[in-house]
């Protein structure tokens, strides 16, 4: 590093502590935003400083540098959305779902019903719910299907006299736990697998022991605020949900919206984990035994008659039929992937379809439904609109991929394994990068080869800190998709969160240095 970098990166180090500053203090309206604007400004920044590199394996390979510059921004804009794509469109029709959902009489008593039982049992009820959200998020192949009922919770919260900020920990905060101690869960982690060539067990005993620490760290800070919380019963924040219910004055039954529930979350269960690769569990293969055994059955039955023959025939091409019918109906995606490895749009999907069944149960006409199906999509869009602009830093990044450039002057010709060097590293990347994914595309390979007798703490290490970077830095997706969709200022969640990531981040020393 020649001087002129060291230079420019002190300039730009002072530029973003008096934005940040600014931020903090003056901003009033739309700080989110400018926080993201800030990081996006850091990283031309950087493309300035930096000239781009890429890893094959240990080699790296230096090349003219990419700079970046403000008329860049309106096409890195339409990428984002598009790499964004699969969750724009799920968060689209989880808004409709719940568009729909809030206009029905069922749904609002369930929600008062819920509140109204664990009124007393807050904490009993907080801890169910982080312990829920996390583990299904350690293990769902797709991180944002963990959100399915997140609106759901975030209404019955709100109507426990919970505030903003409690609810938003319970829910978003719950989630990022399982972000941090991930196990066989979230496409981030796949792809990290892909490009280094690893598989979701590599030290699955370590990152299931911090899973279990970070989900009692974080729930002693949990409790600790719900009581504080419930001491006031003050906080009456329920207009701050985009989903909120009414009061029923009249009896209604809930059985038909919990059942409903029930066998959505089964759903997404059985398509959301790899039960197959976790506990050698085939559902796919399960399921075709299941009716094949239904055929031979009924074959059983009529072995001895006249019409076998016919009956076989006759089934045989039903058979085909079906399994062409149901091909074209479903689409390429129904044939890309099987069970326990859905993708978002299989999600979308089954959330359209149940929305139409709840809107037919519940006697609501088709034009009343698409109305309330139009009205809580249009709820999402400043969500999506905010989570989306984080995709621009990461594109930065990957156009001209710095990160690579900064390693390669961070670890220079190093035999050894350093582990300073390394958190510093994976951390930057966390930040800029955003994907744990394209963090594996860019550095995964390099340290798993340099450093091939530390895979295991290599691998922890870059799950763990990638997901604790998530919970304070406003360039991740959960983060600032949570922020956005109650309204909450960073500061405000900084000033609750910031001893837990302190705390944490010194235990994550410690395990480091006995895998080490």
């Amino acid at each position: 590093m020649n001087v002129t970098q060291i230079i420019a990166i002190i300039m730009v180090l002072l530029f973003a502590i008096i934005s940040g500053f600014m931020i903090s203090k003056k901003s009033k309206k739309y700080t989110l935003v400018k926080w993201i604007g800030l990081f996006i400004i850091i990283s031309m920044f950087l493309t300035w400083i930096f000239k781009t590199g890429e890893y094959t394996g240990i080699t790296y390979a230096l090349a003219e540098k990419k700079e970046q510059g403000l008329i860049d921004l309106p096409y890195l804009l339409h990428q984002a959305f598009s790499i964004a794509g699969d969750k724009i469109v799920f968060l689209l029709t989880l808004g409709a779902f719940y568009g729909v959902l809030r206009k029905i009489d069922g749904y609002k008593k369930l929600v008062l019903n819920i509140a109204k039982r664990f009124e007393d049992k807050e904490i009993e009820f907080v801890l169910i719910i982080s312990l829920l959200l996390s583990l299904v998020t350690a293990l769902f192949t797709q991180t944002f299907t963990s959100l399915v009922f997140v609106p759901f919770l975030i209404t019955i919260l709100l109507n426990m006299k919970f505030d903003k900020v409690t609810t938003y920990a319970v829910t978003f905060g719950s989630i990022m736990v399982g972000l941090l101690g991930t196990l066989y869960g979230s496409e981030g982690l796949y792809w990290f697998n892909q490009y280094a060539s690893l598989n979701f067990k590599v030290a699955i005993v370590s990152r299931f022991v911090i899973y279990v620490i970070a989900y009692i760290l974080f729930n002693i800070f949990l409790v600790l605020r719900t009581k504080k919380v419930l001491k006031k019963k003050a906080f009456n924040e329920i207009d701050s949900d985009p989903y909120k219910v009414e009061e029923v004055d009249k009896k209604v039954k809930t059985k038909s919206i919990t059942i409903i529930f029930i066998i959505l979350l089964f759903v997404l269960l059985i398509g959301f984990i790899n039960w197959n690769y976790i506990f050698g569990f085939d559902v796919y293969a399960k399921i075709r035994e299941f009716f094949f055994n239904i055929h031979m059955s009924i074959y059983n039955v009529m072995a001895n008659s006249n019409i076998t023959n016919n009956f076989n025939s006759m089934m045989s091409g039903l058979s085909a039929s079906s399994h062409k019918l149901v091909r074209v109906l479903a689409g390429t995606e129904a044939e890309r992937y099987v069970i326990g490895s859905w993708t978002l749009y299989h999600a979308s999907f089954i959330l359209l379809v149940t929305s139409y069944i709840l809107s037919k149960l519940s006697k609501v006409s088709f034009d009343n439904m698409i109305d309330n199906m139009i009205d809580g999509a249009k709820k999402m869009l400043k969500p999506i609109m905010i989570f989306s602009i984080c995709y621009i830093i990461m594109l930065i990044a990957l156009a001209t991929p710095y990160i690579a450039t900064i390693n390669n002057i961070v670890m220079g010709s190093e035999t050894s394994f350093s582990i300073i060097k390394t958190e510093f590293m994976i951390i930057l990347s966390s930040i800029f990068q955003i994907d744990l994914g394209y963090t594996g595309y860019l550095l995964g390979k390099f340290y798993v080869e340099a450093f091939s007798s530390n895979v295991p703490l290599i691998y922890t290490m870059f799950t763990t800190l990638y997901g604790l970077v998530g919970f304070i830095v406003p360039t991740q997706v959960i983060l600032v998709l949570g922020l956005s969709y109650l309204d909450i200022e960073l500061k405000d969640w900084f000033k609750y969160i910031w001893k837990f990531v302190l705390i944490m981040f010194i235990l994550l020393l410690i395990i480091f240095a006995i895998i080490k």
